[in-house]
C-alpha cells in the first residue's frame, strides 16, 4: 500500500514485508539484510515467552 500513497511511502522500509519481499530470497538467494528481520522475530518471541511465564493468573 505504501507505494500507492505518497504520504506513507517513507514508512515503507519499516515493515517486515518490505524486508522480505523486496529481496525475493527464493529467486536471488539469502541476503544479509534478512538477518535484521530474523533478529527482530527472535527478540519478540523471546520477550513474549518471558512475559507469558511471568503472568499471574491465580485467583
Amino acid at each position: 500500500l505504501a507505494p500507492l500513497i505518497d504520504s506513507i511511502a517513507s514508512t515503507q522500509r519499516l515493515t517486515p514485508f518490505y524486508w522480505l519481499l523486496e529481496h525475493n530470497p527464493l529467486v536471488n538467494g539469502f541476503r544479509p539484510e534478512l538477518l535484521v528481520l530474523v533478529a527482530f522475530v527472535i527478540a519478540f518471541v523471546g520477550v513474549s515467552v518471558w512475559g507469558f511465564r511471568r503472568r499471574d493468573v491465580t485467583v
